[in-house]
């Protein structure tokens, strides 16, 4: 019997030592900062020679910028977070981050805007390497994300014929 009074107040104390570190304020989140740094590091970049990784990106670029100029604008290597955003109704500023991370490190190959600059479509050039598994999680979360805030997302295939694309899209944005 005295074992069992010990088991019970030992589980009491435990309960009660867990309800009460629940309970404790949490601190405020608070955005982290940039770190100070030495100029020095600035030797260790350099200019890259193209904005396009590879000739596929850059010819399906010029094709359509010469079929969608001057009506609509024709951006490469866009930012999602430049596109899209986390919702205001997002309170909770740890979260809000986590999100605006999902966000901030990816880009969309292409966009396609109204002069005015509002989005219209975005398209991504796949090549082999969305076919391995390691490019399908991303792959998935723009398709989801595009789904999500109603702006279509176009996928072509490095060897597609690049001008019946665009003749597709162009049918789309009319």
């Amino acid at each position: 019997m005295a074992n069992i009074f010990i088991f019970i107040t030992a589980g009491f104390a435990l309960i009660s030592l867990w309800i009460l570190w629940c309970l404790k304020p949490k601190p405020a989140f608070k955005t982290p900062e940039t770190k100070a740094f030495n100029p020095g590091i600035f030797k260790n970049f350099y200019a890259k020679p193209n904005l396009f990784v590879n000739s596929s990106e850059q010819a399906l670029f010029f094709i359509l910028y010469e079929c969608l100029t001057p009506k609509y604008h024709v951006f490469s290597k866009v930012r999602l977070e430049d596109i899209i955003a986390v919702r205001a109704s997002v309170k909770n500023a740890e979260v809000k981050w986590a999100l605006r991370g999902r966000v901030k490190s990816r880009h969309v190959d292409f966009l396609i805007t109204t002069p005015q600059g509002q989005p219209l479509m975005m398209i991504e050039l796949d090549g082999a390497s969305h076919h391995t598994a390691l490019a399908q999680r991303p792959d998935s979360f723009k398709n989801g994300l595009a789904k999500s805030v109603g702006l279509p997302l176009h996928r072509i295939a490095v060897g597609q014929d690049f001008h019946s694309f665009t003749r597709k899209i162009m049918s789309e944005l009319h």
